[in-house]
């Protein structure tokens, strides 16, 4: 009974501190994962005799110029989108008018039938919001870009660390690894974790960035304006199971709302990237990442709830990564084996 609360403890304790450190705890995360994702390529170059240092400064830098120029073709149009912003409000509003006017009279209802049923029948009374307490937006976004902002250069000085100590911190970890785990085949265990570890995350990366492509020439196609716009979403909400897609099956279909006045040109992008979504899922991932590394939607659902909570967006998106992680090295790590029923 005392180690099951000792368990619980300990789970609790970690996801306070999660929570409570995100920010120290989210650049080394996400400096983990890239480094796990973009170590073949240091090798490679290591390989082609550049020193390990100089690699590790130019696949950095190749990395902050692909997501600088990814924001950069992203810029224009989510500024066209905030600018059209009050205009497609006004456009919703138009084309629900029917719906609205139906709602509202049923509110009215409601109302005086409230009314009817109050003892006294006096009015209530209205609470007048105070201007003093509202909060001040260009301060919060100042600190949000403050705080992104020292998230990258943290992140990105971890990744070139252990971009370019890589093989010496690998020597280290086998180094401290208890002698029941590393008498033998501590050695053999790191590389095969980190290779499994490696080929999960460059391969689901890689097939959330085909689909993103797929979404975009699709979307091109269907003459959906700002098709890659959806094609980068499609590819980042990817991450998310079951909830990303249904995300981007709404934002699509609004935007085709608001974009066309033919039901075919309505129907037909939703439609579509639900198709590709359901190839993707049902077909593609199995396929190239194999039936081993299912995971237990049970266990999807609640890992993308708890990272959500924890770290917002960016939790979300890692949430089925840290997931796959856990249970791989549940795979060689004695104590943690008694998880895998719950995560298969």
């Amino acid at each position: 009974m005392r180690d099951k609360a000792t368990i619980w403890l300990a789970v609790l304790a970690s996801a306070a501190a999660i929570y409570f450190a995100r920010g120290f705890l989210l650049p080394i995360f996400l400096a983990g994962f890239l480094a796990i994702v973009l170590r073949p390529a240091v090798t490679r170059l290591h390989a082609l005799r550049v020193p390990e240092t100089l690699a590790a400064a130019l696949i950095v830098l190749a990395f902050l110029g692909m997501m600088f120029g990814a924001l950069y073709s992203l810029a224009a149009p989510l500024q066209e989108w905030a600018d059209r912003l009050p205009r497609l409000t006004a456009e919703l509003k138009f084309r629900f008018a029917a719906v609205q006017q139906s709602i509202e009279q049923m509110r009215d209802i409601a109302q005086q039938i409230e009314e009817m049923t109050q003892d006294g029948g006096g009015k209530t009374s209205q609470i007048q919001a105070s201007g003093s307490g509202a909060p001040d937006l260009v301060g919060i976004v100042i600190d949000r870009t403050r705080s992104a902002f020292v998230t990258l250069l943290t992140m990105l000085v971890l990744l070139f660390f252990l971009l370019s100590q890589g093989t010496h911190l690998s020597k280290r970890f086998v180094e401290i690894l208890p002698d029941a785990w590393h008498r033998e085949s501590g050695n053999e265990m790191l590389l095969d974790l980190r290779q499994q570890i490696a080929v999960y995350l460059r391969t689901f990366t890689l097939i959330n960035i085909g689909f993103g492509v797929l979404v975009w020439l699709s979307m091109t196609v269907l003459g959906l304006p700002d098709a890659i716009l959806w094609g980068v979403m499609a590819a980042l909400l990817n991450f998310l199971p079951y909830i990303g897609p249904l995300i981007m099956v709404i934002l699509i279909g609004t935007a085709a709302l608001l974009e066309s006045y033919t039901w075919t040109g309505i129907i037909l992008p939703p439609v579509v990237y639900a198709g590709l979504n359901v190839i993707e899922g049902n077909l593609v991932t199995p396929h190239l990442l194999g039936r081993q590394l299912t995971l237990n939607p049970v266990v999807i659902f609640v890992s993308v709830l708890f990272w959500t909570w924890a770290w917002g967006a960016i939790g979300a998106i890692l949430a089925v990564p840290v997931l796959a992680v856990i249970r791989i090295v549940a795979e060689y790590v004695p104590p943690m084996r008694r998880l895998l029923p719950i995560l298969q």
